[in-house]
């Protein structure tokens, strides 16, 4: 049996959330895992087929060995023999609905998120949080935020030193998949408040607000 096809307790899980040495993705759609998640998880949605794929543009295979979490057994194993068809290492994998994981004694977490008014309501507040953007660079060139750090989500773990944990920051993407799923890594790294700005540049722009170029 491969250890992909191996199911975890929660009692496993958390032992492997606070050992640091595996990452544990929660693979639901991002808008549920955004309402509800077991905290120290990551966010990738499962795609059939294609998802080791998605996985291995994001993550190395020669860094990190992998968990999955699910909601269906049936969508754990897929995406944990994914993983290990993509070269990852897997400790295996699990299910459950957030509110069993809670019950098991895991800590469930909540990304925040704004849309676009909010965050450029908040931005003339004294505390307003730092802007993110992880676009690419050339989507990045094309207009963006006044006063917005730029870090694209492909360096965004290496780049994690450049940022204060303790600090309110805003991610912000072309629509805000990407941003989501930013916002979930630096809460999975133990960062206070990361906020997933939904809509996007796209949305932000056409409400109004100005861009940058």
């Amino acid at each position: 049996m491969s250890a992909a096809e191996t199911i975890l307790t929660a009692e496993e899980i958390r032992n492997l959330l606070n050992d640091g040495s595996v990452l544990v993705l929660d693979v639901r759609p991002a808008d549920e895992f955004t309402a509800a998640h077991v905290r120290g998880t990551v966010n990738a949605p499962y795609r059939r087929r294609v998802f080791g794929t998605l996985v291995r543009a994001q993550l190395d295979p020669a860094e990190y060995t992998l968990a999955v979490l699910a909601d269906s057994d049936v969508v754990a194993r897929a995406a944990a023999q994914e993983l290990e068809q993509a070269g990852f290492r897997v400790a295996g994998h699990a299910h459950g609905a957030p509110e069993s994981w809670e019950s098991a004694g895991l800590t469930v977490d909540r990304v925040e998120e704004w849309d676009v008014d909010e965050l450029a309501a908040r931005l003339q507040s004294p505390e307003a949080p730092e802007v993110i953007d992880v676009r690419e660079p050339y989507e990045w060139r094309m207009g963006h935020i006044q006063g917005a750090k730029h870090i694209p989500l492909d360096q965004l773990e290496a780049r994690m030193a450049e940022l204060d944990p303790e600090r309110p920051y805003a991610l912000i993407c072309a629509s805000g998949n990407r941003s989501a799923y930013a916002a979930q890594l630096l809460q999975a790294r133990g960062f206070r408040a990361p906020i997933n700005v939904r809509g996007g540049v796209y949305e932000w722009a056409r409400r109004g607000h100005p861009l940058e170029r």
